[in-house]
């Protein structure tokens, strides 16, 4: 892996998943729970990280759980970016406005997945195995 980026469970035998959130705390939550299933982890506190870190990891990176919003770069622009540096990257929104035009607008039009804050371990673990199953068959 390159210098500089911490991944979890390097050495684990799952896919590498990417968590960009601002919220600390859910962070180290959601973390734990992936890397307790075998998923390799690495973690973004902004969008501009995340794409330091894409640009590094490139498609090594199978999953990204995208907080829909944090301060600075914008939900949609890191999901362009993110997508730009690996088409067909799945990324599933994370959110706790479920009821926001904007977001509900922004999942239809890139085919994202969505997810609503605060994450229960058997949804994201759910939304986890579809998104990699679609995104394996794509490879």
């Amino acid at each position: 892996m390159p210098p500089g980026i911490r991944i979890a469970n390097a050495d684990g035998p799952g896919n590498l998943i990417m968590i960009v959130d601002d919220d600390e705390g859910v962070r180290i939550i959601t973390e734990m729970i992936l890397v307790q299933e075998g998923y390799r982890v690495v973690c973004a506190e902004t969008g501009a990280q995340a794409l330091e870190f894409i640009d590094k990891l490139g498609d090594r990176v199978a999953l990204v759980f995208l907080d829909f919003v944090m301060p600075g770069m914008h939900c949609a622009w890191t999901l362009q970016g993110l997508r730009k540096a690996v088409p067909g990257l799945p990324i599933v929104i994370v959110s706790g406005y479920t009821a926001n035009s904007t977001l509900e607008r922004l999942v239809n039009e890139t085919g994202s997945g969505f997810i609503p804050k605060p994450l229960a371990r058997h949804k994201l673990l759910h939304s986890i195995r579809s998104a990699l199953g679609e995104f394996s068959a794509r490879r």
